[in-house]
């Protein structure tokens, strides 16, 4: 009916989001900020945040202000449910400090060297024999 070639919207390759420009700003700012240039990263908040018509932030905000705004508000809300919280979580290194934070009962079991990496996968081995696995995975 009316040409379409596929039933189901995911079932087409074409306009997949891989990557938002407001997420590659977020990065940029967040780059800028731990080489010290706070004011330029600020800089680059306010224009994600400008698209949106939120208040600027001050410029007068140290270098850990900014960092903790990155990680507390700006990426949560602005990539809210895109996948990438958990990447920033483990960039950050404050994936095991957050989710025993948030989800006491659910992560006694939490490994922070373990649950960062996935396990290889055994048929890569049979490939490349000379592989290691990650760290507290067996082959």
């Amino acid at each position: 009916m009316f040409g379409r070639t596929y039933v189901y919207w995911d079932y087409s390759f074409f306009n997949v989001s891989v990557i938002r420009y407001a997420d590659v700003l977020l990065l940029y700012a967040e780059c800028l900020n731990d080489k010290g240039e706070t004011t330029e990263a600020i800089n680059i908040i306010n224009k994600v945040r400008a698209r949106v018509n939120v208040p600027a932030l001050p410029l007068t905000m140290s270098k850990a202000e900014v960092l903790k705004h990155l990680q507390d508000k700006e990426r949560p809300c602005e990539l809210a449910l895109e996948g990438s919280r958990w990447y920033d979580l483990v960039r950050w290194g404050i994936v095991e400090e957050t989710l025993k934070a948030h989800n006491k009962p659910f992560v006694e079991n939490y490994v922070d060297t373990k649950h960062q990496l996935f396990p290889i996968p055994h048929s890569e081995f049979l490939l490349n024999p000379d592989w290691e696995q990650n760290p507290n995975y067996s082959k």
